[in-house]
């Protein structure tokens, strides 16, 4: 059936308008029930265009692991009604009514733990949309193959008129969106009208998500510690796929049995015995960094544990260049991604590391990985040929409380609420993920509050002056999942003074 003999059928004949080649908004609730085994989170992105194929991606978490179940999508739009049913654990296409378009389900990786889930669509609209079914209603449940609810979503599309971006001026959140864009944009807008629109859409998410952080923390909140704060961060007009893409940049690693497992005698009693120890007021640590716009939290994660534990070997604090790794090292990806056992691997190969001040960062201005450009004559520090594994698992994070006794700690996190993070420490209570996905260094920890202290690569404006505090001893943010030393050389022929 052809768009016009659609528009008959709805018995709108010509009066019908249409919608051409423009965005719908899409707006979200989770729909569960207390009897449900998961919520929904966030959906992003907060609109699509008509005529391009959008993936949308809701996230939540499921408090079961689900090894087969049943999913169903209802849609409703004007005088059509439609369900249809499919495999949790399976792709399926589904054909929408009045030839306006199509649903892709991609399906769910099973067997699926408890945790964090997500459940990617994409959906292709027509370009040309009458009036009537560019409003509708999408509801989106899972069950499991036992019968337990595991989640619902509702989710519903409407025009963007983009016409006149003052209309969205009488949003209540729009004055605090306006100082957003003034605060961290520094008064500067967007491209077009209808990116503004979206990105304030997306906008009102994350502040939702904010709020609902904020309000759990505060809820959970313990005498003494410093409670957990979520806020407007410069990230809010980002979409959760934006920030992890632009601002993470860890790359798993498929292998963490190949280095030393450094297991500390007294790891056993490290809870009820660890000291607090900050590195930082040790002298430990060069000045917080900037990632920038460029996914290359590997480099800064693998740097900075060079520097420390150099500077613990051989009492010199040097700022090396993250640079030289996010250009020069072919084993990991740039802004695309990489990972700092990777990263040393390059070092010790390589022969040493610049100092930063010879080869400066670049690329978080200019989000591109750049050409190489390593000298070895301007290396100043090495790695030695091997690295230790302190913790790959949950159960070692006591070994993790030994180890920060002697040194820091390159650590990888799921860094997905921290898209919001403005202070305090981060609990079990917190809904904090644990698919590892941000590399950083665990710096420090505090025996009266028990959490460690953690530095992080999004300048000193961000968190705890550039720092994020995290709950120990329940592997909070998938803390204990990559938590690694290197031992450090000095450069052949620079001598450098030991410390005794």
């Amino acid at each position: 059936m052809n768009k016009l003999a659609a528009v008959l059928a709805l018995g709108t004949a010509g009066a019908e308008n249409f919608v051409q080649g423009g965005t719908l908004s899409l707006s979200w609730k989770d729909c569960g029930d207390a009897s449900t085994k998961g919520k929904v989170t966030s959906l992003a992105p907060a609109s699509l265009t008509l005529g391009t194929k959008t993936k949308v991606t809701g996230a939540g978490s499921v408090s079961e692991g689900v090894t087969a179940g049943k999913i169903s999508f209802g849609v409703k739009a004007s005088i059509v009604s439609k369900t249809f049913d499919g495999d949790l654990c399976s792709p399926k296409t589904i054909s929408l009514p009045l030839g306006v378009g199509s649903i892709t389900y991609e399906g769910v990786k099973c067997p699926l733990a408890a945790g964090a889930v997500s459940v990617p669509v994409d959906i292709l609209l027509s370009s040309a949309l009458p009036s009537s079914l560019a409003k509708a209603a999408i509801n989106i449940e899972a069950t499991s193959s036992s019968g337990d609810k595991l989640l619902c979503m509702a989710i519903n599309t409407a025009p963007v008129v983009a016409s006149d971006p003052s209309d969205i001026t009488t949003d209540p959140d729009f004055s605090k969106f306006s100082h957003f864009i003034s605060t961290h944009r520094g008064g500067a807008g967007y491209a077009s009208e209808v990116e503004t629109v979206g990105r304030f859409n997306i906008f009102k998410t994350n502040l939702r998500l904010a709020e609902e952080r904020h309000a759990r923390a505060a809820a959970n909140a313990k005498p003494g510690i410093k409670t957990e704060s979520h806020g407007i961060t410069r990230f809010m007009d980002l979409s959760a796929q934006e920030f992890s893409a632009t601002y993470k940049g860890l790359i798993p690693a498929k292998n963490l049995t190949a280095g030393v497992h450094k297991l500390h005698t007294s790891a056993a009693k490290a809870k009820a015995t660890a000291q607090s120890i900050d590195w930082n007021a040790k002298g430990a640590l060069t000045p917080i960094k900037n990632q920038g716009q460029c996914g290359s939290c590997w480099a800064f994660s693998a740097t900075q544990q060079l520097e420390s534990q150099f500077f613990q070997k051989y009492g010199t604090l040097k700022e090396l260049s993250p640079q030289q790794l996010t250009s020069c090292d072919t084993a990991d990806n740039g802004c695309n991604g990489g990972n700092p056992i990777n990263a040393w691997g390059y070092i010790s190969g390589f022969g040493g590391q610049e100092d930063a001040s010879d080869y400066p960062y670049t690329s978080g201005t200019t989000r591109q990985s750049g050409t190489c450009k390593s000298n070895k004559a301007d290396i100043v520090e090495d790695v030695g040929s091997s690295y230790s594994m302190i913790s790959s698992q949950a159960s070692e994070e006591s070994n993790m409380l030994a180890q920060i006794q002697e040194s820091p700690m390159s650590v990888c996190v799921d860094a997905t609420l921290w898209q919001t993070y403005t202070g305090g420490v981060i609990t079990t209570s917190s809904g904090c993920g644990t698919s590892i996905d941000h590399a950083v260094q665990a710096t420090g920890y505090n025996a009266a509050g028990n959490y460690w202290i953690v530095r992080n690569s999004w300048s000193e404006s961000w968190g705890e002056n550039g720092f994020v505090w995290v709950e120990a001893g329940s592997n909070v943010c998938g803390i204990t999942s990559q938590a690694t030393i290197v031992t450090v050389e000095q450069v052949m022929g620079k001598s450098t003074n030991v410390v005794v």
